[in-house]
């Protein structure tokens, strides 16, 4: 057999590039007509020879020891040694229930691993499980675990050893059902004079069902010992003949005791690499990763951009024909009855392709097999939503000034928010009431008064007194100027419950500074108006006492000076909605206990905004875990108001000056990776995380603030490509990457093969609706014509060329693009008739 290596492929016969990461270039591909699942080109999956998920599987499954094959080839993968339970098997568990003691004769209770019912028959309470230490060497320690509580009747109490109190016992009070964190119990650092047990209690009489949570759900864990992933098959027979190969795997590294710990394994030798990839000591511990490589004509290329530390993962290979009957090993190899390098790692699965594959067809792949099941294996560490969360400038308080986290429970606490107007949930450029950006006249319950209820933005009226404003602002008094005389920004307002026979509503404002008399606009009917900006006065204005404002103008004189009985609403509608609003004076948020990361992606929909209200002429953040200088993951943009095309950005202590981005004063998304911001790469320095973040700010105490409206933010605690990234945003319904823009994603038919074909946009490639594409297609011979091209998603279609080759251009409107090409071979052998056929025939398809 052939060597296995790899070269960089040429465009065949469905016109694909060479693997590759583009910013924007990285798609969901969207559903072919008549299926649920996700498009794959149909050639391109007749490659995927092995595709595995452990999503699903259980340690109580009767077939728990092989991983199905979902390509249909039969290529399974079987587990060896595996005990499934506690750190070997499906999910990791803390503890292993079925280790522990009980009291049969006042304690019923039935187990398994990480599940137990137990009733309490007891006179007094007594231990339903527990372990006896008498000393450090009893048991090692019990890792921290989470358990989710039912049925409780009466007090559960789990006892442990504590960090701080190693010569005696300590315990937790659980008084309900729910779902609780149990810390970790020092059982090697227990020094205490008499014996202890740890494990759970109830009273007498007690009953409840506990059952453990595992870290990884849906992951199969390895305990580094001797527990064996590998394929049923050897690799040249998965192969089918075929001297190339890609292998893609989704891997969290939970230890790496060796110097080089492998994953990926092709390899029987001792003496050679065969084709793994190394993943360092220390480096990548507790970080998740999808990677692998492909192999052709004695070369292979590393695959580590689609999720992950690229720093991590180091190809190793060494010509590998004389391997190639090796079996394919998850982690580690074995040889010669000994199991070599192994280490501990969840596993959730991957694929094996018999040609190399570029970077759309491994995402086609991905998406069509649902590998990284967006949510559930690859997910969020925290997501904030502010429209999901429905909190507004009336019911922050039942939030607690909070914005929830609705993944991870990490709610993020906001300061000094004013609640309206430019700070707080929606923006309004002017706010109602006394001493805001108009007085309002008072309410009182008599002839003399207005009557109405209120809130910041909208005025529910029912009496009116038409000789008196109801909002002004008095910009001249006595002849001279006031604080008040200031700019009053543009506005909507919408206007109900007019009527026009008796009263209408007039604006008053300055429409330049050197006007000598205010000028009006008057509100005849319901509706919603945009109202102008109102400048500040350089003293221009002749009246002695001159205010701009809002005032109910009567229709005719007979029109009493007090109407009664009204219902006119009036409201200042928001120029931004569903978002947060931050001041960029003091406004701010901050959370804690947050994981610290050694790997990220952030992604906020945002929008920077600029005015003279900020206290510097640099803002704050987006977000921010730079506790202090040159230390933390991240700070997502920072800005400069006076030239808002300028940001900065930063990556574990890093700065990356004077980043380009257009769409900062643009209510879209922005990321930013360990080495990645929105696609541009970006270097990432030494710097060591901590566990708080802060929103519109950099950290305690800094005098730097943001003005910005936010919608939402997630952080991810590894660096996703854009593809995966977009998978997660429409996974929580968060919005895309791509808003206003179609996915060329080409299925191409013809009535007989041609050589190639090629596009001027490569397939997953995002682009604005109704961009034009130019196909090229390469007929099998010279003497070919291409006589008829049609689409249903490719509109203004033309044709040229000849000798073989044609040129095809249209202007795409939708998304996947059926392409249908008919091909005359011999056509001076065609009559008329014929043609005219196959024509009828492709339009009607």
């Amino acid at each position: 057999m052939d060597a296995i290596g790899l070269n960089p492929i040429k465009l065949d016969a469905i016109g694909l590039d060479p693997i590759r990461m583009n910013a924007i270039r990285l798609g969901v591909p969207g559903a072919s007509s008549g299926s649920a699942r996700p498009y794959i080109d149909p050639d391109l999956l007749k490659h995927v020879k092995m595709a595995i998920s452990t999503w699903g599987k259980s340690n109580d499954d009767p077939d728990r020891a092989i991983l199905k094959d979902l390509s249909g080839n039969g290529n399974d993968m079987r587990l060896l040694n595996f005990g499934f339970a506690e750190g070997s098997g499906y999910g990791l568990y803390g503890t292993d229930f079925t280790t522990y003691q009980t009291v049969p004769a006042s304690v019923e209770v039935v187990r398994t691993h990480n599940k137990l019912s137990a009733t309490n028959h007891g006179i007094i309470g007594h231990m339903i499980i527990y372990k006896t230490i008498e000393d450090s060497s009893s048991y090692p320690d019990t890792p921290a675990f989470k358990i989710k509580v039912t049925n409780l009747t009466s007090e559960l109490r789990y006892f442990y050893v504590s960090e701080t109190n190693t010569a005696i016992r300590t315990s937790i009070a659980i008084t309900s059902d729910g779902v609780y964190d149990l810390p970790e119990s020092k059982n090697t650092l227990f020094n205490g004079t008499e014996p202890i047990n740890i494990g759970f209690s109830t009273s007498a009489g007690g009953s409840v069902t506990i059952e453990q949570l595992p870290d990884f759900e849906g992951w199969l864990c390895t305990d580094g010992v001797d527990d064996i992933i590998e394929s049923v098959k050897p690799v040249s027979e998965m192969l089918e003949g075929s001297n190339e190969i890609t292998v893609v795997s989704i891997i969290h590294q939970i230890s790496t005791p060796n110097t080089n710990n492998y994953t990926n394994v092709i390899r029987t030798k001792a003496d050679s690499y065969g084709v793994s990839i190394a993943v360092g000591k220390d480096v990548s511990n507790g970080k998740t990763g999808i990677y692998g490589y492909t192999v052709k004509e004695g070369s292979a290329t590393i695959i580590n951009s689609i999720l992950g530390d690229k720093a991590d993962y180091t190809l190793r290979y060494n010509n590998i024909n004389a391997n190639i009957d090796s079996k394919f090993f998850v982690q580690g190899w074995y040889l010669n009855g000994s199991y070599r390098e192994l280490s501990q790692i969840a596993y959730a699965g991957g694929f094996i392709a018999n040609k190399v594959l570029t970077t759309d067809e491994i995402n086609q792949i991905i998406s069509y097999f649902n590998l990284d099941r967006p949510g559930q294996i690859i997910k969020p560490q925290l997501y904030y939503n502010i429209k999901k969360q429905g909190i507004t400038n009336e019911n922050h308080a039942e939030f607690n000034d909070q914005l929830i986290d609705f993944v991870g429970g990490h709610n993020i606490q906001l300061n000094n928010i004013g609640w309206e107007g430019e700070s707080g949930i929606n923006s309004y450029p002017v706010i109602f009431g006394v001493n805001k950006t108009w007085n309002a006249q008072g309410s009182k319950e008599d002839d003399k008064y207005y009557i109405y209820t209120s809130s910041a933005n909208k005025y529910n009226i029912t009496q009116i007194k038409i000789s008196s404003s109801l909002f002004y602002s008095y910009i001249k008094r006595n002849g001279e100027l006031t604080s008040d005389n200031k700019d009053i920004p543009s506005f909507k307002l919408k206007v109900t419950g007019l009527d026009y026979d008796k009263f209408y509503l007039a604006y008053y404002y300055l429409k330049s500074s050197d006007v000598e008399v205010k000028n009006v606009t008057n509100i005849t009917s319901d509706g919603i108006y945009e109202l102008p900006k109102s400048f500040a006065s350089d003293g221009s204005l002749t009246e002695t006492n001159s205010y701009i404002g809002l005032s109910f103008i009567r229709k005719s004189a007979n029109i009493p000076d007090v109407v009664k009985n009204v219902n006119v609403t009036i409201e200042v509608l928001p120029t931004i909605e569903h978002a947060l609003s931050l001041d960029g004076i003091n406004d701010f948020g901050k959370v804690t206990g947050l994981p610290v990361l050694k790997d990220y992606t952030v992604v906020a929909l945002r929008k920077w905004l600029y005015g003279d209200s900020v206290t510097s002429t640099e803002t704050g953040s987006i977000v921010s875990k730079y506790k202090v200088g040159n230390n933390g993951a991240f700070i997502l943009e920072q800005t400069f108001n006076r030239n808002p095309s300028r940001s900065s950005t930063f990556s574990f202590g890093t700065i990356n000056s004077l980043m380009s981005n257009d769409k900062l004063n643009e209510e879209s998304f922005t990321y930013q990776t360990k080495y990645s911001y929105n696609g541009e790469t970006i270097v990432s320095g030494s710097g060591v995380d901590g566990d708080s973040m802060w929103l519109g700010t950099i950290r305690d105490g800094d005098a730097r603030f943001s003005k910005l409206a936010l919608w939402s933010l997630m952080l991810f605690p590894y660096s996703l490509s854009e593809f995966l990234l977009e998978r997660q945003l429409r996974k929580y319904k968060a919005g895309t990457l791509y808003p206003d823009m179609i996915e060329f994603r080409p299925i191409v038919k013809s009535n007989i093969p041609y050589s190639s074909i090629s596009y001027s946009v490569n397939p997953g490639e995002y682009i604005v609706e109704g961009s034009a594409v130019t196909i090229t297609i390469t007929l099998s011979n010279a003497s070919d014509k291409l006589v008829g091209v049609s689409s249903n998603a490719i509109s203004d279609i033309s044709t040229s060329g000849d000798n073989g080759v044609y040129e095809v251009t249209g202007k795409v409107a939708k998304s996947p693009q059926k392409i249908s090409i008919v091909i005359s071979s011999y056509l001076t052998m065609l009559g008329n008739e014929t043609l005219i056929s196959n024509k009828k025939l492709i339009k009607n398809e």
